[in-house]
């Protein structure tokens, strides 16, 4: 699912024996700091454990909080998880991006004890984690995706999701749809909407579209309405099926009319 965004991003990247590697030597001792369980066993990889800890309180998130905020546990809000997984993180593209996987068994354990499968636990069918919308990886691969930012931006808060789903069956912050769906649901939702959000779901879209064996032009001549039948095919009105594909569809339509997509 992952495919190469057209952005080429900034960084002080490293070379061993002619393999390029995506991290650089500042990610490394980064790493060695704050991950020393995580190594980096290959140009490419990184294999290990990643003992995390990660705090809600007041309506905000901390990854590895101080011990002063962790013995606030009076806050309406809080929540405090920690734990540890089996990881490897591969990256062996320039322009594409870094793949996770969990590899001491946790997830397909909890994932039998639930009766659920591979996407319901938003891991892809190739067994990597599906740590977001593929747009926000693509927004901070453009600007120049460190592994700090990665691990502790994306990994870290998957886990802590993981953690809280395996206890309580319930997502935190909600969920988007597989597939062309939760790309458009992704669009439709956006707060701080961008031109270049519009442009990198329409090329995810039709990665994903052809995958899916469905007609791209076909979903953007859509008109939808809540009260309407859900364009994915549901007998349930959009209202209650997709509700946030209608604005996404909307805002893909106007870049198109707009020349800011081209289609040809």
């Amino acid at each position: 699912f992952y495919q190469s965004p057209s952005q080429i991003f900034p960084g002080n990247h490293g070379v061993i024996k002619d393999e390029v590697f995506m991290w650089s030597a500042s990610d490394f001792k980064w790493l060695r700091g704050n991950y020393p369980a995580l190594k980096k066993t290959s140009s490419q990889m990184l294999e290990g454990r990643v003992y995390f800890q990660m705090l809600r309180l007041n309506g905000q998130y901390f990854v590895n909080p101080s011990l002063s905020q962790i013995q606030q546990s009076a806050a309406p809000d809080y929540l405090y998880l920690c734990g540890s997984y089996g990881i490897s993180i591969e990256w062996n593209q320039p322009n594409g991006l870094p793949m996770s996987r969990e590899t001491g068994g946790k997830f397909a354990a909890v994932a039998a004890r639930l009766g659920k499968d591979n996407k319901d636990m938003h891991i892809y069918p190739d067994g990597t984690l599906c740590l977001a919308a593929p747009m926000d990886l693509d927004i901070e691969l453009a600007r120049g995706l460190r592994l700090e930012t990665y691990i502790e931006g994306f990994l870290v808060p998957y886990l802590f999701a993981q953690t809280y789903y395996a206890k309580t069956r319930v997502w935190l912050w909600g969920e988007l749809s597989h597939g062309v769906w939760g790309l458009l649901e992704w669009l439709g939702r956006k707060k701080d909407y961008e031109s270049d959000d519009a442009r990198r779901t329409y090329s995810r879209l039709l990665v994903y579209a052809k995958q899916e064996n469905t007609d791209v032009k076909a979903i953007l001549a859509t008109r939808c309405r809540n009260h309407k039948p859900c364009p994915c095919g549901s007998t349930k009105k959009t209202r209650s099926c997709h509700p946030d594909v209608q604005p996404g569809i909307a805002r893909l339509r106007s870049a198109i009319n707009s020349g800011l997509i081209e289609t040809s």
